[in-house]
């Protein structure tokens, strides 16, 4: 079970409780959390997140390289198993990554799929 966030990324209360969150919930609000992380961000471990402004936000990023971190970040997540199919897209300008549709199969076989997707990094 995790602590389920609102849209602004703080914590969500119902009838002044926590509202907790588990399965398919959680793990997609892990990969959004995730690929929001950018590299050296977290004070308490400077290799957690993803390195944005080292080969994403940079002029000509290489895409496989890109394809590969991102990849690799969502794989490395707790019930993800693969990444079966991504499609995104990155706007250094406005520090935003869009994925148009993310597919994972989680360690238990079930696919999970997602579409436009917009993270505000």
């Amino acid at each position: 079970m995790d602590l389920k966030l609102d849209i602004e990324g703080d914590l969500a209360f119902e009838g002044g409780d926590f509202v907790l969150i588990d399965g398919h919930e959680a793990v997609g609000q892990d990969l959004s959390t995730c690929l929001k992380s950018c590299r050296g961000d977290w004070i308490l471990d400077e290799n957690v997140g993803i390195p944005f402004y080292e080969f994403i936000f940079v002029k000509n990023p290489n895409r496989l390289i890109v394809n590969a971190i991102i990849t690799e970040a969502i794989e490395s997540r707790p019930g993800v198993d693969s990444v079966i199919k991504i499609i995104y897209d990155f706007d250094g300008a406005t520090r935003t990554l869009s994925l148009a549709e993310l597919r994972v199969r989680m360690d238990d076989g079930e696919i999970l799929e997602y579409k436009d997707l917009v993270l505000d990094i």
